[in-house]
């Protein structure tokens, strides 16, 4: 890149932990040679106070961080900040997120997808009733109904004592699962969508089918720093099951994930590489 070249400066809050795993001096580095620069922001003092900024890379939740957002995006709206506060909500509630799977509109050729039958279940429920009413069967996987990565907890459990949880089918006999990592900017112009991970050995599934439904998913919610876990039914070869949605994944777990993501900044800021 040119040495005249404007900085890029990315914006990205000191909190919480898994950000500062993300921000590795490996990218830090690689990112000043290509004249962009990420710059710590401290979520208790006013955005308008630092910066200046040409992106913001968002991993907090709370009311006074989004308000802090709105504002800058009132008084600075050429601001890119990946991703929305709306946008993530919707994937922090097991629900919602995956009813964004049920409503895509993708052709399904041979390989078909969907997500496992669930329910909700409250305190003043009873279980075993909910199992013949909505086709549930057993083993059970519970986990919380909140997504926040404040704790989760993944397994059979003695559901009779918890509450507020959604509780799903295990797929039976699936023998694989596939983490799908996304990092795409809004026009498209860099993208990484890698790396797809076998928890055992299996046949993975076409290409263009996970980029379809990746870039499905990636529409239909508005973000693009996600990764969704998709295991293959072995009753079916040709038929997979999206079981989580999560935003802001450890990208740290990619291969090269440095290259990958100074090419994000660069779209993400409007601008390109330029040779050198």
């Amino acid at each position: 890149m040119s040495s005249s070249s404007p900085m890029c400066s990315i914006g990205y809050p000191a909190s919480p932990m898994k950000v500062q795993r993300f921000i590795q001096n490996s990218l830090i580095n690689q990112a000043k040679q290509h004249s962009i620069d990420l710059i710590k922001i401290d979520p208790t003092k006013p955005l308008a106070q630092q910066g200046p900024f040409d992106c913001i890379i968002n991993k907090l939740y709370g009311p006074d961080w989004n308000h802090q957002l709105h504002l800058l995006s009132l008084h600075h709206p050429n601001v890119v900040v990946i991703d929305p506060p709306q946008a993530i909500k919707r994937i922090l509630n097991r629900v919602s997120m995956l009813d964004v799977v049920t409503r895509l509109k993708l052709p399904q050729g041979n390989q078909t997808f969907g997500v496992p039958n669930q329910r909700v279940v409250y305190e003043s429920e009873n279980l075993m009733d909910l199992v013949g009413e909505v086709g549930l069967k057993f083993p059970l996987i519970a986990k919380p109904l909140l997504a926040d990565g404040k704790g989760e907890a993944e397994g059979l459990l003695l559901l009779s004592q918890v509450s507020n949880l959604v509780v799903k089918n295990e797929v039976e006999g699936c023998c694989s699962e596939v983490k799908k990592f996304v990092a795409r900017n809004e026009e498209d112009k860099c993208c990484s969508s890698e790396v797809e991970k076998l928890v055992e050995k299996a046949e993975m599934p076409p290409l263009e089918f996970v980029m379809e439904l990746a870039k499905g998913l990636r529409e239909a919610m508005g973000l693009r720093l996600f990764n969704f876990d998709l295991i293959r039914d072995s009753r079916d070869g040709n038929r997979y099951f999206v079981i989580d949605i999560n935003y802001f994944p450890g990208y740290v777990k990619m291969p090269e994930y440095e290259s990958v993501f100074v090419d994000f900044f660069f779209g993400c800021c409007g601008r390109e590489e330029e040779e050198e």
